[in-house]
């Protein structure tokens, strides 16, 4: 079972340091941090873990936030690198989904919008406090890893994101959240050239709902169904639950895939515990996994170190081929949370590549995936 890391009476360095989550003495000495005595034309290291699923080299636009320094530059700053290991070692031999294979990338991330963001306690360097700097963090992040299904969280600007994003070939939907205090919601986008949003579904305003499906399916493919979810305070995590089971009971969606990402509360909420529960589950919802199993946190602010965010799948349809970890510890020591220049939002993206099991939205079936060798298949390990 997954387990919230919270505490009061230490800092969150000394948590990490108990916990053994990477980062040496040598490390925490000398922590990779722009804020500190870099020189400042010598941009950072690029990501491999970001830049190698696709092989790319990111988008190198130059869009300049009043600053020469190119450290301050949201599009030009390298992310530093996160490990990916076990996504390379899952796909090898095998190919992504625009490359004719059955593997799909699936990213979530809790944004931190600019309302939020100014009644947060943080060591976030002003330049890089900004709304402006913060959701280009975000697309960069998106161009660099090239998900094909990207669920957002905490969205306040839905029109940009929109916009931007439709630049780099992915289409959206969005959905206001009832009890986010200033209107945000959840969003849900697809890679147009391979999926597309068939249509969406209202689960009574507790996030983001949609029926993906490959661009040129057959009539009978049943698609997968994505949720974007939101826990806010003031929400009850059993009634998250119930809204998702009973919007898309009608669909009779036993027979689709599905993915529900977002952020949806520690893992002793009960919308967690229903989940989970598998031998007691009351729900429709079934044969759901957790992506990620453990993991040290997913939010880490100046007050709060915890676990809650979560891609779950139905294990029915999916096989998980690997995750991303979470950004070192080592990394954010400098800062001891986030957000920072690096990191735009208080909580860590998530990301999580997946296999067919069973035809849905693919042409082919993974049952032939031995035959589907894509020689360019990325390997997402550092280049010696």
């Amino acid at each position: 079972m997954l387990r919230s890391l919270v505490g009061s009476e230490m800092c969150i360095r000394d948590r990490w340091r108990t916990m053994g989550c990477g980062g040496s003495k040598e490390e925490a000495k000398s922590p990779r941090s722009a804020d500190h005595d870099d020189d400042p034309h010598d941009s950072p290291p690029a990501s491999p873990s970001m830049q190698d699923i696709e092989g790319l080299d990111g988008d190198s636009t130059t869009k300049k936030l009043g600053s020469s320094d190119p450290r301050h530059d949201p599009e030009l700053r390298r992310f530093p690198d996160r490990d990916a290991s076990s996504i390379r070692a899952g796909a090898s031999g095998k190919s992504r989904l625009h490359k004719g294979g059955t593997m799909v990338l699936v990213t979530s991330y809790r944004l931190t919008s600019e309302n939020e963001m100014s009644k947060l306690e943080s060591k976030c360097p002003e330049f890089a406090a900004s709304w402006e700097y913060r959701k280009r963090r975000v697309v960069k992040e998106v161009i660099d890893i090239q998900p094909d299904v990207l669920c957002l969280q905490g969205v306040s600007d839905f029109a940009w994101f929109e916009s931007e994003l439709l630049k780099h070939g992915m289409s959206g939907v969005f959905e206001a959240v009832k009890a986010a205090p200033e209107g945000e919601g959840c969003a849900i986008f697809v890679r147009n050239e391979i999926l597309k949003i068939d249509k969406t579904f209202s689960i009574k305003g507790v996030g983001a709902a949609a029926l993906v499906m490959e661009q040129d399916a057959p009539e009978q493919d049943p698609g997968t169904i994505v949720v974007s979810a939101w826990f806010s305070h003031g929400m009850d995590g059993t009634n998250m639950l119930d809204c998702i089971d009973i919007a898309l009971k009608d669909e009779g969606f036993k027979r689709h895939s599905m993915i529900i990402a977002g952020e949806m509360g520690e893992p002793s909420t009960p919308f967690i515990d229903s989940v989970m529960d598998t031998e007691n589950n009351v729900y429709s919802i079934t044969d759901l996994k957790s992506a990620y199993q453990d993991p040290p946190y997913t939010l880490c602010s100046s007050s709060k170190l915890a676990v809650t965010d979560y891609i779950f799948y139905k294990s029915d349809f999916f096989e998980l081929i690997g995750t991303m970890a979470m950004i070192d510890a080592g990394t954010l020591q400098a800062d001891d949370h986030l957000p920072n220049a690096d990191w735009p939002s208080f909580h860590v993206s998530l990301h999580a590549m997946f296999e067919f099991k069973v035809r849905t939205v693919l042409k082919s079936s993974p049952y032939k995936s031995d035959e589907i060798v894509d020689e360019d298949c990325p390997d997402i390990t550092t280049p010696e």
